[in-house]
């Protein structure tokens, strides 16, 4: 029910998940709502941090896993798309790719000190879902042939999974 609730929450703030007609989809309804979720989960996963190191994570009582990981997964993902040339300008792609990255580093690090592996390993997963982004914009920028982009990235998504399958606890952290 915490999942439920928290996931509630963040619809109503435009994160959205579903499945469609031979699809799935998950993202945000416009580029206001990837903003307040992105600020809404720094305040919500900071506080689950700080409340956790101080020892009082029995104060969120059972929304502190849906917190730990809703929060985290809306927080990189908004932070993945703000940081896609696609979405941003020159003037903030800089920027919004140094939040990313010392947010991601940031969350890896508190994640593994506080033995929060769900943490450590969603960040994981969302850096390397960052620099799968940044080979693309440098493939699209050097204007590349897209059969090389696409087997690139075939042998690079035939290795994750060679790697989920040795390490299902890896998998299995990422929801729990």
């Amino acid at each position: 029910i915490a999942f439920l609730a928290v996931a509630a929450a963040y619809a109503g703030l435009g994160f959205g998940a579903g499945a469609g007609l031979l699809c799935f989809y998950v993202g945000f309804r416009n580029d206001g709502a990837v903003e307040r979720c992105v600020a809404v989960s720094y305040v919500v996963v900071g506080a689950e941090v700080l409340l956790r190191t101080a020892g009082a994570a029995g104060v969120l009582g059972v929304f502190s896993l849906a917190i730990s990981v809703m929060g985290t997964k809306v927080l990189c993902l908004g932070l993945l798309i703000l940081s896609s040339v696609m979405h941003s300008g020159r003037a903030t792609y800089s920027r919004n790719n140094v939040l990313f990255i010392g947010t991601v580093f940031g969350l890896i690090a508190v994640g593994y000190v506080l033995n929060n592996m769900s943490m450590a390993n969603t960040a994981t997963v969302f850096l390397v879902l960052l620099f799968m982004q940044k080979y693309i914009e440098l493939h699209l920028h050097l204007n590349l042939r897209v059969e090389l982009l696409v087997l690139i990235q075939s042998v690079l998504l035939y290795c994750a999974g060679l790697f989920m399958q040795a390490h299902p606890a890896f998998v299995a952290s990422l929801v729990a």
